[in-house]
């Protein structure tokens, strides 16, 4: 099973729809919201070992600006 499908993912910040994680080819990824097709920025990687990596952080850093945005919308 490709780690990559182990990554829990928030809900979209716009909709609270599901999430997942996209792969372009083998060069890119990006996680996409499956019912309003809200994106983030798209991470590059060049190895099969920075894939992994590159999105973890990726989805860290994902998270943290949702949980910014959460904020804003209560204050």
């Amino acid at each position: 099973m490709d780690p990559i499908s182990e990554i829990e993912l928030e809900d979209c910040p716009v909709c609270r729809g599901a999430g997942y994680i996209e792969d372009e080819q083998g060069w890119c990824m990006y996680a996409c919201c499956l019912n309003c097709g809200t994106e983030t920025a798209h991470v590059s990687y060049k190895t099969p070992e920075e894939r992994l990596e590159i999105i973890q952080e990726g989805v860290k850093d994902l998270q943290k600006t949702l949980d910014e945005i959460r904020k804003e919308k209560k204050a």
